[in-house]
């Protein structure tokens, strides 16, 4: 205030992030009331109460969803196969993945990821359901990976750059104090996290997180080791 800043109370939110907990209040500040959300855009990014990642995917999915069907008179021309391809994956797939090397996903959500790349493939190839063409076709006529593996490589490359941080950096020192020993966490199921995911992502390699850490501190390897931890199946 002494500098003449004030607050945009209507903008103003307060948000938990801890969906295991009583749900908070609005708050009332200098005779303001601050409502309570249980999700809120930052950056583009949609941060859910819940901590988990399913509802920022629905969303980021469905906007994509809705540019794929304005650009359908795009699909539908003559443009050989190559150059929509490009289209695809220049003007669809930042939206579908913005963001995304900071998801956590389980199967379902990398099976909600692919499945859309999917429904897009078909639209650019023109091919309907009554076809009868495979998924493994269409991925043969496009030569395009599935969508779920860029989202790994995003998340891997994240990780490496992560832990080449300065280890007095706050998000480097909270990645090394997760990877020994964990959080610990509420009663009942673990919950999947970021780590755990990445962990998945290399045990084809046949080494664990702590092996990882290490391994990404040399840049050059690194980016061997996520393109052998992402090739496809």
């Amino acid at each position: 205030a002494p500098i003449g800043l004030t607050v945009n109370w209507k903008k103003t939110k307060i948000q938990s992030l801890s969906d295991f907990l009583p749900p908070t209040p609005d708050v009332a500040v200098n005779g303001e009331q601050v409502e309570a959300v249980t999700s809120f855009t930052y950056l583009g990014a949609s941060i859910n109460t819940s901590c988990r990642s399913r509802p920022e995917i629905i969303r980021r999915l469905g906007m994509a969803r809705a540019s794929m069907k304005d650009l359908d008179h795009i699909w539908r021309s003559r443009l050989a196969m190559q150059t929509k391809i490009r289209l695809y994956n220049v003007c669809i797939v930042p939206i579908a993945l913005y963001a995304s090397e900071t998801w956590t996903l389980n199967q379902s959500d990398n099976d909600k990821i692919d499945a859309f790349d999917q429904w897009c493939l078909r639209r650019i190839c023109n091919v309907r359901w009554f076809d009868r063409v495979t998924n493994v076709e269409i991925r043969r006529r496009t030569a395009q990976a599935p969508l779920s593996q860029a989202v790994a490589r995003r998340r891997l490359t994240l990780f490496g750059h992560v832990a080449r941080m300065d280890r007095r950096r706050d998000t480097s020192r909270a990645l090394r104090a997760r990877v020994p020993k964990g959080w610990k966490r509420p009663v009942g199921r673990p919950r999947a996290t970021w780590t755990s995911t990445v962990e998945k992502d290399v045990a084809p390699l046949g080494f664990g997180l702590h092996t990882a850490l290490k391994k990404a501190e040399n840049r050059p390897g690194w980016r061997r080791c996520i393109h052998a931890a992402t090739l496809p199946q």
